[in-house]
């Protein structure tokens, strides 16, 4: 079994929404304010799409030594390297426009916190989702498959 393109882009657009309604709604909490809430989501999530794109770019460029197994490790230091900087972000940006750095270290860490639990959450729904996975056999199999498509295990 394994999920079709369709289903996700379903999974990507649904979570970007959705993620970006809870960040909205946790700095309006903290902020009492829609418009400080609205830049506060915009530039943050305009910021990190760019960098995730040019992050993207740079990991494509990198080969060496990712073969096999590698590239579970791989997808972790990609993981890693891209949530340090969304967190640093996400400090700056509440620092910047809050200005009080008690207050920006608070929300990036409600927001950050909250993010991973609403993954999880978002990902064990999806997966109560039936639309968009396919149970036909794989010519070749699973690893045949991920091998023709570039994906990773």
């Amino acid at each position: 079994m394994y999920d079709t393109h369709a289903r996700t882009l379903a999974k990507a657009i649904t979570f970007r929404i959705q993620t970006t309604a809870m960040h909205w709604a946790i700095t309006y909490l903290f902020t009492q304010s829609s418009h400080t809430a609205t830049k506060m989501v915009l530039i943050i999530t305009t910021i990190n799409m760019v960098y995730y794109w040019f992050q993207e770019r740079v990991f494509a460029g990198i080969s060496y030594g990712w073969v096999g197994q590698d590239l579970k490790r791989r997808s972790l230091i990609k993981a890693l390297v891209y949530k340090t900087w969304s967190l640093i972000v996400s400090f700056t940006v509440g620092l910047v426009i809050l200005g009080n750095l008690e207050s920006a270290t608070l929300l990036t860490l409600i927001k950050h916190v909250t993010a991973l639990v609403d993954y999880y959450l978002f990902e064990r729904v999806w997966n109560w989702i039936k639309w968009g996975r396919s149970n036909q056999e794989l010519a070749g199999g699973a690893e045949n498959f991920y091998s023709r498509s570039g994906a990773e295990k």
